[in-house]
């Protein structure tokens, strides 16, 4: 297997430069740590602006690394000049490569990774609990427009959860929704939507909704 892995290697390195290798393979890591981070933002219901903060900062690292891969694309793209196929076929393998991790931080976005694992943690929370309290307090809930729930307000199935804070919107006919937050920072808010029964939430291009069941949805920035 080692013998294998080697000679797969080798023959990378007769493809790709070094350097470019090292940096492909710091993108790939980084790539994958980023969306872990994300992900357990997610999973932990983090309010911690400074760790929030420093897993964005890292897709800057993403940014610095891409610009001196397609720097060595520009130097190997130099050499085809004075070289022959072989520079040829390996300048047309960087590129392909190069494209490919630069898309990858577009195909997984934070919110996606950070709504994956919210959506984990809220498998494990009772959200019965939470309509139950909805429907108990519905009189007191109603209000017009999102205004902040007080923390004394808060039912202890939310509390134990330690969002950021909780709003309140009513609507024209007499629905409303709760609207629990957590996250913020760089990389904005993520949370939980409990709407009564037949409320519908408008589409936000701006927000990343997913309905979770008949009147609960989760949401991230984007």
């Amino acid at each position: 297997m080692w013998l294998i892995i080697s000679q797969t290697g080798n023959r990378f390195r007769g493809l790709i430069p070094r350097g470019a290798l090292l940096l492909i393979s710091g993108m790939l890591l980084l790539n994958v740590l980023v969306y872990a981070g994300f992900y357990c933002i997610g999973l932990t219901l983090c309010n911690n602006l400074f760790v929030i903060n420093a897993v964005t900062a890292c897709i800057c690292g993403y940014g610095i690394l891409c610009i001196s891969l397609g720097v060595c694309v520009v130097k190997a793209g130099c050499r085809v000049v004075s070289s022959g196929m072989a520079a040829m076929f390996q300048f047309f393998v960087m590129i392909i490569v190069s494209v490919l991790l630069v898309a990858g931080i577009f195909l997984m976005p934070a919110h996606n990774a950070i709504l994956r694992g919210f959506n984990t943690r809220m498998n494990a929370v009772d959200l019965d609990a939470i309509r139950q309290w909805m429907c108990i307090e519905e009189q007191e809930l109603k209000q017009n427009g999102w205004n902040s729930l007080p923390e004394s307000r808060w039912p202890q199935i939310i509390g134990d959860l330690a969002p950021r804070k909780v709003e309140i919107c009513s609507f024209a006919n007499k629905d409303f929704c709760v609207k629990v937050i957590w996250g913020s920072g760089m990389m904005g808010s993520f949370g939980l939507i409990a709407c009564s029964a037949k409320t519908e939430m408008p589409l936000d291009h701006k927000v990343q909704q997913i309905k979770i069941s008949e009147d609960i949805y989760i949401f991230c920035d984007k």
